[in-house]
């Protein structure tokens, strides 16, 4: 599966604060979602960290990088888990904690971000309200526009 923005997503450009805001991100998705995190060079701690908390039945999402080889974890999108992951990220470089984040259900992404934690946009599924993407984006300094 590749995943790919279309008119059912908002875009968000952020700056910065990416813990901050994954964690947000976490009270707006739906529950019951997964964590699709790639990278190539990820910190063994981030590493560590994903594999002892894998998803029961991960969807094949197809690699966001070609080269070099990159290492794929898929975590229950919890509120626990990824507050765990948030108080890592403070403790690494954004590179080492991945290149390609996803939030997917079945066979929907509810977040699509490739280049992951820099200012590459990222993508939320407008089952969001805009008004708490707007929240979210004050709150933040990040902005966001329907994609067409």
């Amino acid at each position: 599966m590749f995943f790919e923005p279309s008119s059912d997503y908002w875009q968000l450009t952020c700056r910065d604060r990416y813990a901050d805001l994954l964690l947000r991100l976490t009270d707006l998705l739906p529950s019951g979602l997964t964590l699709y995190l790639e990278g190539t060079s990820m910190a063994p701690l981030i590493s560590s960290y994903l594999e002892a908390r894998p998803a029961t039945d991960p969807l094949a999402v197809e690699s966001g990088t070609i080269w070099p080889r990159s290492r794929s974890y898929h975590m229950p999108m919890t509120q626990e888990n990824v507050a765990g992951l948030a108080e890592l990220m403070d403790r690494v470089a954004e590179p080492q904690v991945g290149d390609h984040l996803h939030a997917y259900k079945v066979t929907t992404a509810y977040l699509i971000w490739y280049d992951a934690l820099s200012k590459s946009p990222l993508y939320l599924r407008k089952d969001v309200p805009e008004e708490d993407v707007q929240r979210v984006c004050r709150a933040l300094g990040c902005e966001y526009s329907s994609v067409s």
